[in-house]
Formats: C-alpha cells, structure tokens, sequence
C-alpha cells in the first residue's frame, strides 16, 4: 500500500505502487456505463493479455446470451437483435451525477493518468497538476484525493458530460466493488422461452421484454443462491437459462403493412392514445384473426425452433430439460400451440376427444343399448316409421287410438315426459316400455349427429389450404368498381366454438411444464364456448400447467374450474420467499380464526343453555303422562357443519384435479403485499406486470423445476 502522502512515517520514499486491476464496462443504450461481472471480467481480461492474433478476438459473457469482440471494443446480443454497446477496459473513473457512482475514462486518458500518477509517487512531488486543455485539469493531491476541474464547459475526454462542478476522481474499482455481480456459472441444468403478451412493452417503466428477463434471471440467481441447499439436495446444480421470444415485431413490421393501415383509419385525436391503443390492445383482436393468428403462432414457432438450434449450437453439452413460459396473452398463444401437438407415442386409439365434445356429450348409462340394438334402430329410422308402426313394435297396438285421440306422432311423443304420458292414462308397464323407446330414440339422433360431424371434420381436414378456409366471391358494383369481399368460416375446434382455422406449428421438443403468469387461458376457453374441458384433459406433449397469478391481476383467470365445475376449493398460496406468510396475512388469518372460534363459543354456550332449559321443561311438563303441546321439547340451535380455518388446509395441495398438470393442483396465486392490500384497484394494473420481479415467483419456478425437472 502507498501513504496518502507517498512518504511512510519513516520519511523513506515508497517508490513501488501496486499496478491498477483493470474492470471491464460496457454503455447501455441510455449511455450509463455498466460492469461486467467479475466472471466476464476476468476473461475479457485473460483474453486481452493474450497476443494479438490475426482472427478476432471473441469472448462470451451474460451466460453466452452476449458476445465480446475484444480488439473491437464491441458487444453484441447472441440470441435477440439489439444495437451494438461500447467497451473499454478501465481504470481510472470519476465520480458521475444522478447515482451514477463511477463513469470510466477512455483507454487512452486512463494510460496518461496512471502514467502521471506513478511519476507523482516515484518522485513524491504532490500535488501535481495534468492539464487537459486551457479550461480542464485534473488536480493530483495525493493517492487518496484526486480531483476533475472545469472551468468552461464539458469536454469530450471521458466519453461524457462531466459537467461544470469538480468531479471526484478514482483509481480502479474499490468504491463499487462489492456492488458488481460474481456472474453466472457455466453449467445450465434448464432452458426456459419466455413469450411475451400484448405490445412492445413488459411493464411500467417502458421496457421491452429482454430487459424484463434481466430481472427475472437476476431475481432467480438470487432465490438459487438463497436456497441453494433445499434445490440442490447434494447433487451439483447449475442454473436456469430465459431466452425471450419475440412475435410483435414480426406482427407490426413494414412487410406485413397492418401498422400503415390502421394508421390510414384512426382518426387524428388523441393520437398518442390511439398509437398506444393499435399496437398493443389491438393485439387480442389480431389473435382471434384467421390471419394475424397465424402470423402470431408461425413466429412464436419459428422463433424457438431458431432460439434452440443456436442455443444447443452454443451449449453442445447441455443434457437439460425445455419449459415454455408465457405471459399474459403469451400464455394463451403457448397454451394453443401446445394442444395442438401431436404426442409420436400415443396410438389413435388413446386419442383424446376435444374438450367441447367432451361437454356437450352426455351421461347415457341409462339410455346405453348394446351395439346392435343400436345398429336396428337406424335402420328403422331411415325407413321413416311412423307411430303406430312403433306402438306395434312395442307390443302396444291397443294405445293407437288414444294417441290418435290426442294428435300426437312420434315427433310430438318424443317432445312429451314421462308425467304427460301418465296424464293420458297409460298404465305403468307400458309407459316405461315407451319412455325406454324414447330414450333409445334420443340417443340414437345424437348419435347419428356426432357420426356428421366427425365425417364433416375429415373431410375438412383433407382440404389443401391447411384447414385455413376463405370463401373469396367478387361482385361488380356499378359505381364503385370491383369489391373483393372474404368470408372465413370457423369451426368447432378443439379449443371451442370461434377457434379460427389455424396450421399450429409442429415444436422440435417436449416441454416439462408451461409457467403461465398472469394468464387469460381461461377466459380464452370459456368465450370460444368450453364450460367444461373434464378431467381427462391434458396437453399432449407437455404435462405440466402452472397458472401464476396475483390476486390483483385484472387479466388472469382460473383454470381449475374448467377442468372440473364442481371444484370449489380456492388457488394454492404461493410460499413466501422467506418461507412465511406476510404480516397482514398472519393477522387477517389469526383475525378470522378468532371470529370463527368466538361464534363456536357462543353457540356452544347457547346449545347447552337450551339443554338446560329442556331438562327442566321435561321435569314439570308432565300432566298424566301426556306432554302439552305447549311444552314439548324443542330442539337446541344446530351446530354450523363446517368453521373457517385459521390457515390455509395443507392438504390442498395433496388434492387430485384432472391430468392437466399430471393430476396435481392447477391454480397458484401470489401474496399480495401489505401497501397493495390498501387498494385493489389502485395497484390492479402494477400487478399485471409484478412477475418479473417476484422473489415468490421465482422461487416457485425453481422450486418446479428443481423437484421433477432435474435428474439426479
């Protein structure tokens, strides 16, 4: 170490300085200057120390996701377009403005600088003065105070606006040292894409996606850091790798013109709103376009079929498994994809019946008849029986005339209950022979409806346009000219009712789980007309849903209810990340509990009073062994059947729903924190866009992952 002064207490001059430890920065694209990670660092460092070669010189930093050109000074993205960021390996810094704790001098004025000050120690003449230029110096008064003068203006030797107060200058990186990040270890257990919802935009504070990602990587090396011991389990674990996949670029770009259209018809008002309203809340209407739609979902394929082939091109190690996770309507764009696959292993007959038949059919233990009976009555419907050809069948000839009397033929009959026939006079045994008949007949037309529909449905699946189907017809118009005018026809799809014809694209892999945040998969299904998908439904190659939401979230739905109507249990909470409920959550529990225990107290206390009451009216009520009707004993206040738990029922989670996420439960919701518990409404829309910086979300998804996603 060198005295302040340069010169011990001895009063010997030390003239050895220890050599400045270079750290590494690049500018973001709002020209603040960021440190590598002390990883990324050190091998910008070791690579920089290497001779020059011919080839450029290429280091991977950020986890592979960017990389460096060394004698370019350069950093570009891998996986996503992004401007190309400035280099430099620094060190010498002065202190900048606005929280910005150090701003990196240029390589060139840093070697000047550390040139003067090793003159200044060798020589121990302090202060020494470096002129910059007429109005700009930097005032050397000792190895611990240095200072940046300026007297008429910013100059441009920094690479910034150093202002016009004096700056505080720094040698190397010791003020911010411990506020730069270790870095992200090699290993990657996992690969998860993230798929964004509506707009350009991912949250609040106007950033795009891939800078969300950050957060949520941040977020999750940190929860992985924290609990490393309960994810590890003694095995040697790595980390999660978040790639984004970007489709709205693709949606709004020059080729596709659906930008300069909308811009022709939107009216001149309020147009900041309106610009706002068309590239982003016209986003959903885009999705339930036959056209947009498949835009939408042949970018999202394509996006991580390339991702993966670069990624696995990158990682030629990588033995881990894929999760998809989508985000707002980017979870209900993955959720359709992923239906639609088709599972190499599963034979036609173990083919699973789409959802909406799934509820429209119904119970028919009742009305089953064996396979030929039923093949009969379809031969005597083609043959167009009337009435009295199926009283004789039945054996009820002699009822002819009283249906006649009535005007009643088979249409109608079918039309009638078992009471209306009663009504008529028709003994029992015959009425159950009829009512049977009925039944049968009912079966029978629905059926013969299914066989339709199924025919309809492949011979559509035959047609050349990729079950895309637009009817264009032309007509001429006197005055206007020619008008092409389009009809697209929709189907019963395995998605319900108002699902366009879409090719979906086939996925080079099998998901282990699709992490939905803030997701309206439900509302999706439940407008195209599914009230019920049933518990045998499931996503063919991906075999587990998670639905994260806050409980804020205006945009999330529930899934479980789709799954099995009957359901009423409420959404798993969400652990704490400190492995606890928050505050205000223990006391409006600990508050209900006390409510729920006051209320069994009290009628407890009432019921034993009303005992009381009735043991004493039995003991004098007795007149000649008979009780008065005034005096008979009346029953205590009954007990409510089922109380309020204090906390939410651990068995919860043990609950079987379905096979869409394997069985276990679907729905997963956040804790709110105390300051969003004040108002809903007020932080609704913050919750929309909270996922990103979750610890709890985070946690959840590591802790997914890490249980049954990661060989041991």
């Amino acid at each position: 170490m060198v005295h302040p002064a340069g010169v011990p207490p001895g009063g010997v001059p030390i003239f050895n300085v220890e050599p400045v430890r270079p750290h590494w920065f690049y500018m973001k694209e709002n020209r603040v200057w960021m440190p590598f990670s002390h990883i990324d660092s050190e091998a910008l460092e070791h690579e920089f120390s290497k001779p020059t070669t011919k080839e450029d010189r290429i280091v991977p930093t950020d986890g592979g996701r960017y990389d460096v050109n060394v004698d370019e000074r350069v950093r570009r993205a891998v996986y996503w377009e992004e401007d190309v960021s400035v280099v430099r390996r620094c060190t010498w810094f002065f202190k900048g403005d606005g929280g910005v704790k150090l701003v990196p001098y240029k390589e060139e004025m840093a070697a000047t600088l550390e040139a003067e000050f090793y003159s200044a120690v060798r020589q121990n003449q302090w202060p020494r003065k470096i002129v910059i230029s007429d109005s700009e110096y930097i005032l050397l008064h000792n190895t611990n105070v240095m200072v940046h003068f300026q007297t008429c203006g910013p100059t441009d030797w920094s690479g910034e606006d150093s202002g016009w107060r004096p700056k505080v200058v720094r040698r190397g990186v010791a003020d911010i040292e411990e506020d730069i990040e270790d870095g992200e270890g090699h290993q990657i257990d996992h690969l998860v894409f993230v798929i964004h919802g509506i707009g350009p935009i991912a949250d609040l504070r106007f950033r795009n996606i891939i800078e969300c990602i950050d957060d949520l990587r941040m977020v999750t090396l940190s929860m992985l850091n924290e609990h490393h011991q309960e994810l590890a389990k003694g095995r040697t674990i790595g980390r999660i790798e978040y790639l984004p996949v970007q489709w709205h670029d693709k949606l709004h770009n020059d080729s596709n013109g659906v930008d300069e259209r909308l811009h022709s018809i939107s009216l001149k008002s309020i147009s900041k709103l309106r610009d706002f309203t068309n590239s982003t809340l016209l986003d959903i209407l885009f999705y339930t376009s036959p056209t947009y739609c498949q835009t939408i979902v042949d970018t999202v394929g394509s996006e991580m079929t390339n991702l993966l082939a670069l990624f696995r091109k990158r990682n030629p190690s990588f033995k881990g498994q894929i999760s998809v996770c989508g985000h707002s309507l980017g979870s209900s764009i993955m959720f359709d994809i992923l239906y639609h696959q088709q599972d190499p292993n599963a034979t036609k007959s173990a083919k699973q019946s789409p959802p909406a038949q799934q509820h429209n059919s119904t119970q028919m233990s009742e009305d089953s008849t064996d396979s030929a009976a039923l093949e009969l009555s379809e031969d005597e419907e083609e043959s167009g029986q009337e009435l009295p050809e199926v009283l004789s069948q039945l054996g009820l000839q002699d009822y002819t005339a009283l249906f006649e009397s009535e005007k009643i033929d088979l249409n109608t009959l079918s039309l009638c209950s078992e009471s209306d026939v009663k009504e008529m006079g028709l003994p029992m045994g015959p009425r159950k022979k009829l009512m049977g008949y009925l039944r049968q007949h009912a079966a029978l037309q629905k059926h013969k409806k299914e066989k339709e529909k199924r025919a309809k449905a492949r011979a559509e699946s035959k047609l050349n346009s990729a079950e895309m189907v637009l009817t264009q017809s032309t007509s001429s118009l006197q005055s206007l000219g020619t008008v092409e005018s389009v009809e697209v026809l929709y189907h019963q799809g395995y998605a319900g009712t108002g699902q366009p014809y879409v090719k979906y694209p086939k996925l080079a892999f099998k998901p282990f789980a699709l992490f939905a945040l803030g997701s309206p998969i439900g509302m999706f299904m439940t407008v195209r007309g599914v009230d019920q998908v049933g518990p045998d439904f499931k996503l063919p190659t991906c075999q587990k849903v998670f639905n994260i939401f806050h409980p804020f979230d205006p945009v999330a739905y529930r899934l479980e209810p789709l799954v099995d109507s009957t359901f009423v249990k409420d959404p798993i909470m969400i652990k704490h990340h400190k492995g606890r409920k928050r505050m205000h959550l223990e006391l409006r529990d600990n508050l209900s509990r006390f409510g729920a225990t006051l209320k069994a107290s009290l009628i407890e206390s009432v019921k034993n009073t009303w005992e009381s009451i009735n043991e004493f009216a039995r003991a004098h009520a007795y007149s000649d062994g008979v009780v008065s009707s005034t005096q008979q004993q009346i029953d205590p206040p009954s007990t409510p059947t089922s109380i309020a738990s204090d906390t939410e029922d651990e068995t919860d989670t043990l609950l079987r729903i379905g096979q869409l996420n394997s069985g276990d439960r679907i729905d997963y919701v956040l804790q709110e924190r105390p300051l969003e518990s004040l108002n809903e409404y007020l932080f609704a829309l913050s919750s929309h866009v909270c996922y990103w910086l979750s610890e709890d979300t985070a946690l959840f998804i590591l802790r997914a992952i890490y249980k049954d996603g990661i060989t041991t």
